[in-house]
């Protein structure tokens, strides 16, 4: 078995924090796995919230020489910037479009916040 990092914690990793929160509480938010009809409706409880993609030229986060940088310097490796930079297909309501991950798109949850409210869901 070999082990892997699973979590890095980095203290006072934004110079101001609220700002990172205020930018965050500002981006539209989908539901990965329930209906976002019926979360609304108060039939289905979400289990969890993410940000919609955004490219990274529309990103203050993606496009942050200093965040790469810190990233970086946090997780001890390079980034794959073509990687980093590259775009995710999405649908008109900002849901991904199921396909292959071979097909030279970025991670889908590069820079994006998410909530996670107890839901009682194993994890």
């Amino acid at each position: 078995m070999k082990p892997r990092r699973s979590i890095v914690v980095a203290d006072d990793f934004y110079r101001d924090p609220a700002s990172v929160r205020d930018y965050a509480l500002r981006l539209p938010y989908y539901t990965p796995y329930e209906d976002e009809d019926a979360v609304r409706a108060g039939t289905v409880r979400a289990t969890w919230w993410a940000s919609r993609f955004r490219h990274h030229r529309a990103c203050p986060f993606k496009s942050s020489k200093w965040l790469l940088d810190a990233l970086v310097h946090a997780v001890g490796e390079p980034i794959d910037a073509r990687h980093w930079e590259a775009d995710f297909p999405v649908e008109a309501a900002g849901k991904p479009v199921a396909g292959s991950p071979a097909d030279g798109r970025t991670c889908l949850w590069n820079c994006a916040f998410h909530v996670k409210s107890e839901s009682g869901q194993n994890v």
